[in-house]
């Protein structure tokens, strides 16, 4: 009845023979990119009976970390579910890590400096009772650059040299306590977040535009858990949940562009027009949630409720208050709603199906305009999944929810989001849901050798803002337009020997909604994708991974004729060899992307030579971008903005440098 869940401090896999008291390696390098730049890294174990430590480091010039937070067990687990998680709509799929080097593959910085410094540990204080804590603390300066086209409604809107400067430190601290009896499951902890960001944005097309932003963010979050079972058949969990979120963001906006002054509303006394805004928020959640579980013949039943209280705090304060067509100062406001849910939730086998759904009937009390509306909604989830054999399986899962209310949508006061985006409040936003269903199969052909993998996504989520284009700015205007996406993709995998052959089409599209003159209209992209992999061990001494995709994208507008074509073929191979009893690696990795349109070429070359000694010291010399390509091209709308973008690419480095293992 109770949970499985680990509570290991670090995921390791240890060898029979190795010293746990004290492990780990350590490395530091010197490398070369217009100067010299110097990077380290360490991570170290230790492993007792009543007391686990990971302490960890890194700096790092060129962007190539070997440390990341979902690494780090218990303080990394809310990244990890946030990968796991079904995104809700497209713009979430295009901030997923890994999808900008799925469909192009290139850095697209010019800078990119950071340091990680961390700590995860855990005492065993009793043999029911664990306390961990972990820090995880980042900085990263990032700088960025690229030549942007935009348009809106097939009409050319700007083109512009953009220039983005960004500097980041956070921390990020968890201390948690768990007690595990034979009936009883305890967990508390406490978590604090302190975030600050700062952006320079300098654009320029004829005129000048500067946009500076910082972002100072302090969180606290606490979580309490406990589970208690009365008997082999009926357990019951309550869990509370507090989240307590400060932060402050301070926004200067300059320009020399007297049409963006006059269509803002400033009068132009000087050459120069000017923006400062603070913008103070806080935003507080309070969530409890309490079930009883049955365990009978015919499945498992959870009988829950659940009730959440958001709060959001703002006010917005500019210089020159009384000269603006827009709103941009709110007085100190207070908005909340509350969300009450039933719950019902079901877990069962039957034969080779399992099932598992939740259902949840939900009332939620929300502020409309001046007053305050009471609703209520009907939520799902289903997985489903079922095994033909010990080879075959299908799984499908399926969920109708809920999003957050936005409160934050519904504020007042517009700000600048960016150094061409103005954002625009509502007070009419009602609840709106997120909807996204998933296929899988897999086919195992062991006697030939050979996989089938097959899955389909779709997402729908009805919080689409509003995107219009006016006198070189784009305006946001809160609203609930609807945003869809589809992802279809089948993996042929073929094993011949030491050689896999892999065959890979896939499929992405995605549609968003605005409104122009109350006339909806909906912009469409279809992204194919052909991949064929080859991953070959034919030499002992060599291994060889060959990669062809083809990408053919295609963005379109039926309203306004609006139709672009964007096609560009990418080829790579990979080539590790071991030699001398595997003291020498050698890795050359090389990768060529023809554009089919502008018969451009973009060719990146990357080579590692490692060798190792007797004892536990090893030496490396790696180099990257060794032909020093410049740019690469992408294009993709922006919701009803569509861009065509040169983007500046990390230049040719060389690093040499040293590494240590002990154990």
């Amino acid at each position: 009845m109770l949970s499985d869940e680990k509570f290991a401090v670090l995921d390791v896999q240890l060898q029979s023979d190795l010293n746990k008291s004290f492990f780990g390696k350590e490395q530091a390098s010197k490398g070369y990119q217009n100067n010299t730049k110097f990077g380290a890294y360490g991570n170290f174990f230790s492993l007792n009976e009543n007391f686990n430590l990971q302490l960890f480091g890194e700096s790092t010039n060129f962007g190539n970390n070997r440390i990341d937070l979902k690494q780090i067990k218990n303080i990394g687990e809310e990244a990890v579910q946030n990968m796991l998680s079904l995104p809700k709509d497209f713009n979430e799929v295009k901030e997923r890590q890994g999808l900008q080097k799925e469909l192009y593959g290139f850095n697209n910085f010019t800078q990119n400096d950071n340091s990680i410094l961390g700590l995860s540990t855990n005492f065993v204080l009793s043999e029911q009772t664990d306390l961990y804590f972990g820090t995880f603390n980042k900085y990263a300066f990032t700088k960025n650059a690229s030549q942007t086209t935009q348009f809106f409604q097939n009409i050319l809107q700007n083109q512009l040299q953009i220039d983005n400067t960004n500097r980041e430190l956070h921390t990020k601290n968890k201390l948690q306590l768990k007690h595990t009896e034979k009936h009883i499951k305890i967990k508390t902890d406490v978590n604090y977040v302190w975030f600050d960001n700062a952006i320079q944005t300098q654009a320029e097309s004829g005129f000048n535009r500067d946009f500076d932003r910082e972002n100072r963010t302090r969180n606290l979050y606490l979580n309490n858990a406990i589970e208690y079972e009365f008997s082999s058949k009926i357990g019951a969990v309550a869990k509370t949940s507090y989240k307590s979120e400060d932060y402050r963001i301070q926004s200067f906006f300059e320009t020399d562009d007297s049409d963006i002054a006059a269509f803002i509303g400033r009068s132009i006394d000087e050459s120069v027009y000017e923006l400062n805004q603070i913008n103070d928020h806080k935003e507080t959640q309070f969530v409890q949630d309490i079930r009883l579980n049955l365990k009978s013949s015919w499945g498992n039943h959870f009988f829950g409720y659940r009730w959440r209280y958001n709060q959001l705090e703002n006010s917005k304060n500019t210089n020159f208050s009384n000269q603006f067509d827009f709103e941009f100062n709110n007085p100190n406001q207070s908005l909340d709603y509350r969300l009450h849910n039933g719950i019902y939730s079901y877990q069962n086998a039957f034969g080779e199906l399992s099932i598992n759904t939740d259902l949840t009937l939900s009332e939620m009390e929300f502020p409309f305009g001046e007053t305050r509306e009471k609703d209520y909604f009907f939520q799902y989830s289903l997985a489903l999944n079922y095994d033909f054999s010990e080879t075959a399986s299908l799984d499908f899962m399926g969920s109708k929810t809920l999003g957050n209310f936005p409160l934050d949508k519904i504020i007042g006061g517009s700000y600048f989001q960016n150094f061409q985006t103005i954002f625009l409040p509502s007070q009419f936003l009602e609840p709106f849901f997120n909807t996204t269903y998933t296929l899988s199969y897999f086919k195992n052909f062991r006697s030939r050798n050979f996989e089938i993998d097959a899955a389909v996504l779709h997402g729908i989520s009805e919080n689409l803002n509003n995107q219009t284009f006016s006198n070189k700015l784009i305006l946001q205007t809160a609203d609930q337009l609807q945003s869809s996406y589809t992802a279809y993709s089948v993996k042929f995998k073929k094993t011949l020997g030491q050689t896999k052959l892999i065959l890979e089409p896939e499929m992405l599209n995605n549609s968003f909604q605005y409104l122009v003159e109350d006339n909806l209209q909906t912009n469409k992209s279809h992204r194919y994708l052909l991949g064929f992999k080859v991953d070959t061990g034919i030499f002992e001494f060599l291994d060889a991974n060959l990669l062809s995709k083809y990408s053919h994208f295609e963005f379109e507008n039926i309203t306004d004729d609006f139709q672009d074509t964007f096609n560009f073929l990418t080829n790579s191979i990979t080539l590790k060899s071991k030699l001398m009893s595997d003291q020498l690696l050698m890795a050359l990795g090389f990768k060529s992307v023809y554009f089919l349109q502008s018969k451009d070429q973009f060719n990146h070359l990357d080579f590692v030579l490692r060798k190792k000694t007797q004892t536990n010291w090893s030496f490396f010399l790696s180099i990257s971008n060794l032909l020093n390509a410049k740019s690469f091209e992408t294009r993709d709308f922006n919701q009803a903005v569509f861009t065509s973008t040169e983007n500046a690419v990390f230049k040719r480095y060389f690093n040499l440098g040293i590494t240590y293992k002990f154990k």
